[in-house]
């Protein structure tokens, strides 16, 4: 890092690597440095729209690149963990997008490559740096509306059904689970940590994909999630968290939430609007440059315990499904 600049490198150039570039513009000191594809036009198409000053048809040359503080792994979910693993070896440090790996096995891999080489790595989930989310955090935190009882939480929407996208293909970690349902079972985990017991019902496509899944999670205390996710019908994309002084209603969509209700039992709702620069991918990378300006090789916010955790109840949902 040269005058505090954080050169940043992006790994896939499809739709979620334009936002986080875009995301990038309203960083303090970040800056896309490079892009690369496995296509050489598709990467050089990518650098002249968001104006990014090298690229490279291959991820290989990409990681070689010695300006290059950190990557942005953009590829599908299933090249996650070979993508990382190359990020690593060549001691470029990683924020991946959700899911981190498609299992906890793939996610251990990572974690204890990233831990032996000294290197931080983070999971981009994205909602959790979010000032609105934050400010749930702190009323939650603060006991304002006491113990939490219940969590409920959907998010879902009607995609075109194609087999050969990756929402609808097994071999690509398509599936609600893996590309909404993560969020819901991030934020539960946030609020609640790990369950202890975990039931789950899937309803599979013609492709082998869940594309509805209702997810119900017990714990130790007297709390409960109820959570669904759908491909194949859009849903209100909210969350309710209810405690025994009151409740927060979390207006949708649940990943970037525009607002929010403080609900207090015999004193009526509080709206909260929240209040967001950039497009939001602003804040994970602001993280990310916080930790490496700290020499972290992790972030206290979205450690790689809570993201091993958070894979692990995925699995768990997962082996308790029965196809038909």
């Amino acid at each position: 890092m040269k005058n505090d600049t954080v050169n940043w490198g992006i790994m896939a150039a499809g739709k979620i690597a334009a936002v986080f570039a875009d995301g990038l513009k309203y960083t303090a000191h970040g800056r896309p440095l490079a892009i690369g594809s496995r296509s050489l036009d598709k990467a050089q198409t990518f650098a002249e729209k968001h104006d990014i000053p090298r690229y490279y048809g291959s991820y290989e040359k990409l990681v070689q690149d010695e300006d290059i503080d950190v990557i942005y792994i953009a590829s599908p979910h299933h090249l996650h963990k070979t993508n990382m693993l190359l990020a690593l070896e060549y001691g470029k440090a990683v924020l991946c997008e959700k899911p981190f790996t498609l299992d906890t096995n793939e996610a251990a891999q990572v974690a204890e490559a990233a831990q032996k080489a000294n290197i931080f790595v983070m999971e981009g989930m994205w909602t959790r740096f979010l000032p609105i989310m934050k400010r749930i955090k702190k009323i939650i935190d603060t006991n304002i509306i006491g113990n939490i009882h219940i969590v409920e939480a959907d998010l879902g929407f009607k995609a075109n059904f194609d087999p050969s996208h990756r929402l609808f293909d097994p071999a690509m970690g398509g599936g609600a689970l893996l590309d909404l349902g993560i969020y819901l079972v991030s934020l539960t985990h946030w609020l609640l940590g790990k369950p202890l017991q975990i039931n789950s019902i899937a309803k599979f496509g013609k492709t082998g994909v869940d594309e509805h899944t209702s997810i119900m999670f017990g714990y130790e205390q007297d709390h409960l999630a109820n959570l669904y996710t759908s491909l194949r019908t859009e849903t209100p994309c909210e969350a309710v968290i209810l405690g025994e002084k009151g409740r927060i209603r979390i207006f949708g969509p649940v990943y970037r939430p525009s607002a929010f209700t403080l609900s207090i039992i015999g004193e009526g709702d509080e709206y909260h609007r929240g209040e967001m620069v950039g497009n939001g991918f602003n804040y994970e990378a602001e993280e990310v440059m916080q930790c490496l300006k700290e020499d972290k090789t992790e972030s206290t916010n979205m450690p790689l315990q809570d993201t091993l955790e958070i894979m692990d109840i995925m699995d768990s949902i997962r082996q308790t499904w029965h196809h038909d």
